[in-house]
C-alpha cells in the first residue's frame, strides 16, 4: 500500500447494493477514504475500489455487524462509517455510536423507518 494510502481517512461502508445503482459512488468515494466494507457475499466488481472486507452472515443482525465492525476497529481505526442501503441503516447507526462516530440516532433512525412511530 502506498504511503498516501495509509494517510487517507478509513471509511466503513456497510455494503453495496447493485453495481449499476452504487458503483459510481465507491468510484467518487474512494478517491479521498480507503473503504472498508461490511457485506454478506464475497466482493466482485466492488474490489477495484476495496482496501479490505468482511464477510458477515447476517448484516441486518446489529449484534453482528457491531462485532464484526470493531474487529475492523481494532486492527486499524475507522474515521467513520456510510450506508446507502435502507434496510441496514438501523444496523450502521448502531456501528457508528459503538465505535464512538458520528451518526443519527439508532432510535431516531427505526422511528424514521416505521411508518406507524412516524
Amino acid at each position: 500500500m502506498p504511503a498516501d494510502d495509509a494517510e487517507r481517512p478509513l471509511l466503513l461502508v456497510i455494503r453495496t447494493g447493485m453495481r449499476q445503482f452504487r458503483e459510481y459512488l465507491l468510484d467518487s468515494i474512494c478517491t479521498q477514504y480507503r473503504v472498508h466494507m461490511i457485506m454478506g457475499v464475497e466482493p466482485t466488481w466492488e474490489l477495484d475500489y476495496l482496501s479490505g472486507w468482511t464477510l458477515v452472515e447476517q448484516s441486518l443482525d446489529v449484534p453482528t455487524m457491531v462485532a464484526a465492525a470493531r474487529g475492523v476497529h481494532n486492527r486499524e481505526r475507522v474515521d467513520g462509517v456510510l450506508c446507502w442501503d435502507e434496510t441496514r441503516i438501523v444496523a450502521a447507526a448502531h456501528v457508528a455510536k459503538a465505535l464512538g462516530l458520528p451518526g443519527g440516532d439508532p432510535d431516531a433512525i427505526v422511528r424514521c423507518r416505521d411508518k406507524y412511530l412516524t
